[in-house]
């Protein structure tokens, strides 16, 4: 894009305004590759569900990871049983608050990306710390430790059989 234009018969305006239709083409093309991915991605996550894996991390490790409930919650809240969704995961309304506020920051010019830099560490921190919580509380259900149930810990189990046989 020029804002300068060296010919005096080509029109600055010109310039500007067909610069900024690039810029535009290449957002597009941006956004429509983000919800490419996110498609393949929820696709893959509908195929585990459907092949009863349900959440991979959980079922290689066998223990549950940050956001674990989070998409329990999500089915909650779209079905409109708020007390449920706390239960599954308590800190349910962050991702969406987060979306909204990735998307001001590309178009306000004065958000402060220090500002966003700092509300990452605060919803880090705070999954941190309720993850920490509902793996100290045996009375949850959701968030587990059970690495024995995990496959990764089934598959070496099964190494290490074979290789005590032999």
């Amino acid at each position: 894009m020029r804002i300068f234009c060296w010919n005096p018969d080509q029109t600055c305006i010109g310039s500007i305004i067909s610069g900024f239709g690039k810029m535009r083409e290449m957002k597009d093309k941006r956004l429509l590759q983000d919800l490419g991915c996110i498609l393949v991605l929820g696709l893959l996550y509908l195929a585990l569900g459907y092949i009863g894996v349900g959440c991979p991390i959980k079922y290689h490790t066998g223990v549950s990871c940050l956001g674990c409930g989070m998409t329990r919650a999500w089915i909650s809240v779209l079905t409109l049983r708020f007390g449920e969704a706390f239960s599954y995961h308590p800190l349910w309304p962050l991702p969406l608050i987060w979306l909204i506020l990735f998307y001001f920051k590309k178009r306000l010019d004065h958000f402060n990306v220090w500002l966003f830099r700092a509300v990452n560490i605060v919803f880090i921190v705070a999954f941190v710390i309720v993850y920490i919580r509902r793996l100290a509380d045996p009375l949850d259900t959701i968030v587990v430790f059970e690495p024995e149930n995990g496959f990764i810990y089934r598959i070496i189990l099964q190494f290490s059989n074979l290789i005590r046989r032999s």
